[in-house]
């Protein structure tokens, strides 16, 4: 039986998703297509091998139907590495987007190329974030990127866009090489955006003074699956004795943990700062 939280969990990323998918296809036939810009990452490649196949056998193959048959295969095989959950909410996301992409049509906005780059790139972007809030992700090469993310400290996004770089600029071969540069500037757009609001990437140092060390440290082994350590301390101005529990988060934890550890101990002294990089054995959350 399902409890109200896991409901009310799997509503926010059925939203978050469908909203993701409406968004992306919006920005692939209102900006991408008007404007004559070549898609990045599976759908880049699908529309390469579709006029691969058009120039060899003279048939040509919706693009978008290629990407559905490339996402479903490249979801079969990451399938256990990336988490049941996950896997399930992202062919939501593209399987959505495919039909939206074929239902919304190519509408022409503007002539101004960078202003479609530039708008398309947000647009993308936010797509791809609400798809990552909603616990998924919109496939392809986004499935290697939030992989690699939860494997390592680094910021994978950044990769991922020099790869689609790549892809780009065999397209310009088949589409035109000013093509293949205004859309580079539609991907550095939305990979920034990303890099910039994706809590994933973002860790924080926590220094909590309290009397309820054990219990919280419990708290956050249990809840967070990262390491804590525990020191003695000792208040100056009361003179009293006092744990202090050092421990590294993601951003996106750090709320419900300090409301958890505030339950604990409401008097509970709590610093928290940025932290630009660690190094050593600190694995972030898994996504399931």
């Amino acid at each position: 039986m399902m409890n109200t939280q896991e409901l009310l969990r799997n509503v926010r990323s059925l939203v978050l998703v469908t909203l993701s998918a409406l968004i992306y296809s919006i920005a692939i036939k209102m900006f991408v297509e008007s404007a004559n810009l070549i898609p990045a990452g599976f759908i880049g490649i699908s529309l390469v091998i579709t006029e691969i196949i058009d120039v060899l056998i003279h048939v040509r193959v919706p693009y978008m139907l290629l990407y559905f048959i490339l996402q479903i295969a490249l979801t079969l095989v990451v399938f256990k590495i990336i988490g049941t959950r996950f896997a399930v909410l992202s062919i939501l996301q593209f399987t959505l987007m495919t039909i939206f992409s074929f239902l919304i049509p190519a509408v022409t906005l503007s002539d101004d190329v960078i202003l479609i780059s530039i708008f398309g790139g947000v647009l993308t972007g936010t797509s791809i974030l609400l798809a990552l809030l909603g616990e998924a992700s919109s496939g392809g090469t986004d499935f290697v990127a939030v992989y690699f993310q939860n494997k390592s400290n680094i910021p994978i996004w950044d990769y991922i866009m020099f790869f689609n770089w790549g892809v780009l600029l065999i397209a310009g071969f088949f589409f035109g090489i000013e093509a293949a540069l205004y859309s580079m500037v539609f991907q550095f757009v939305s990979t920034t955006l990303v890099n910039t609001f994706n809590s994933r990437n973002r860790l924080v140092t926590l220094t909590i003074i309290t009397s309820e060390g054990d219990k919280i440290s419990q708290l956050l082994i249990t809840n967070t699956k990262h390491g804590v350590t525990v020191s003695e301390a000792k208040g100056a101005f009361t003179n009293s004795s006092k744990q202090m529990l050092y421990t590294v988060l993601n951003e996106f934890e750090v709320n419900f943990v300090i409301h958890e550890i505030r339950n604990i101990d409401p008097k509970v002294f709590i610093n928290v700062v940025k932290s630009e990089k660690v190094y050593g054995n600190f694995k972030k959350k898994r996504i399931s």
